[in-house]
């Protein structure tokens, strides 16, 4: 069964250099990837063996540790730049963006 509620505890790092990841939620030893509809929320949770040896990293933002999110929220979208973590939510507007950077 999974939980209801799952908090960003690391994430599928593709490359070593500033690009994209996928995140990973975690409860307990399990772990789950999130399925995002095309609004970027969170349509489900799916169960997540790491079969094929990705690159799984801790370097995630420390702030999205304990946030927990549901189905139906704004999926977190993590990224490297500069080799550090950043996580920008499915629903933020072009404006936070540029706020970051």
């Amino acid at each position: 069964m999974i939980p209801d509620a799952l908090s960003v505890n690391c994430a599928i790092r593709l490359s070593p250099v500033d690009s994209i990841g996928v995140p990973v939620f975690k409860s307990g030893n399990a772990m789950y990837l999130p399925e995002m509809d095309a609004d970027f929320n969170i349509a489900s949770f799916t169960f997540f063996v790491n079969e094929d040896g990705y690159t799984i990293t801790d370097n995630v933002p420390e702030s999205y540790r304990l946030r927990m999110f549901r189905v139906g929220d704004p999926a977190p979208i993590i990224f490297w730049l500069n080799q550090a973590p950043h996580i920008i939510e499915g629903d933020a507007e072009p404006q936070k963006l540029e706020e970051l950077f």
